[in-house]
């Protein structure tokens, strides 16, 4: 088993033909407190269904899953554009805040750190 859970991945980079690459993003969703009426929870629920078969279904979603302590769940998904995004969450937004994270491999992230601690030392 590999120590990191990121795969090699494009760089999120525009290519030399300005083509734009995939990115991996970690998106957590958390159901509004407010919707507890039954006509809200229901209108929710078939959202929820909705999207989630959405992702299941997706070729660029690389993982996904529901917490078990709250209405929330997550989706790792590689996308070009914010766009993409839309698409594949549309309505949840209406019902949940969505919070969007990319993401690096631990070894570049390190190497940053390292790097950026590097040159405190320096001066």
């Amino acid at each position: 088993m590999s120590s990191n859970p990121l795969p090699q991945a494009q760089p999120a980079r525009l290519g030399g033909d300005h083509e734009a690459r995939p990115m991996r993003f970690h998106v957590t969703w958390r159901v509004f407190d407010s919707i507890q009426q039954i006509d809200d929870v229901s209108r929710m629920q078939r959202t929820v269904i909705a999207v989630m078969e959405r992702c299941a279904g997706s070729n660029v979603v690389m993982g996904h899953g529901m917490f078990a302590d709250c209405r929330g769940g997550f989706v790792i998904v590689d996308v070009e554009s914010p766009e993409r995004l839309m698409e594949l969450f549309a309505g949840l937004s209406d019902l949940a805040h969505l919070e969007v994270h990319p993401l690096a491999r631990t070894d570049l992230g390190l190497r940053h750190l390292r790097g950026m601690l590097a040159s405190e030392q320096l001066g």
